[in-house]
This record gives C-alpha cells, structure tokens and sequence, in this order.
C-alpha cells in the first residue's frame, strides 16, 4: 500500500498544493485499497517550503488517504480544522513528547 498511497498523495499534490496557513498541510489522495479513512501525523522541528498561502514552513503534516469516491473525509477534515486554527493547540503539537499527547491536543 505504500507505493500506491504514495502515487495517490503525489497525484494531488501536483494538482493543487495541500499547503494551509499557520505552518499546516494536509496532504491526501485516494486510492480503491482503502476502505474508511486513514490517516497520520508528521510533525517537521523547523519546517518545510511547501508553497504555503502565507508563506511560512510547514511544521505539521496531517496525511489522509481515502477510498476513491468517498466524502467519508470531509468531517474529519473539518474537525481537525477547528483544532488547528487555535493557536495554542499548533503550539502544543509542536512540543508534544508522544503521540498521545498530540492526539489529546487534536480531540479537545
């Protein structure tokens, strides 16, 4: 599944740039192996260019992939937006020493 997850990201990453304000990019694709929504966390200590809407490093990495034709994704989608868009919340994944506490952080 790697490689074909990886083709798929890479497919909609050249399609448009997944790159958001605030140091966040979420990159995803879908691929007919996938049947419900999976997800992962990378977090980058000094950031990547990923051509963001303003211009900062991305920093946090939240990589979705989906089965092709499914809108099964927009609700976490949006979830893990309005975790995001706090400020407080970025920081604290940017510190966090487990991936507990970054999925703390993230569900509220």
């Amino acid at each position: 599944l790697r490689e074909p997850a990886r083709a798929a990201v890479n497919a909609r990453e050249a399609a448009g740039c997944t790159a958001l304000a605030n140091g966040i990019a979420i990159p995803h694709g879908y691929l007919e192996e996938v049947k419900s929504p999976i997800a992962a966390i990378g977090i980058h200590p000094h950031g990547v260019d990923c051509s963001s809407i303003d211009g900062l490093p991305t920093r946090i990495f939240i990589l979705l992939l989906n089965h092709i034709g499914s809108r099964d994704h927009i609700r976490f989608l949006a979830a893990v937006n309005r975790r995001l868009i706090i400020p407080e919340v970025r920081a604290g994944i940017l510190v966090a020493q487990t991936r507990d506490d970054v999925l703390r952080l993230l569900a509220g």
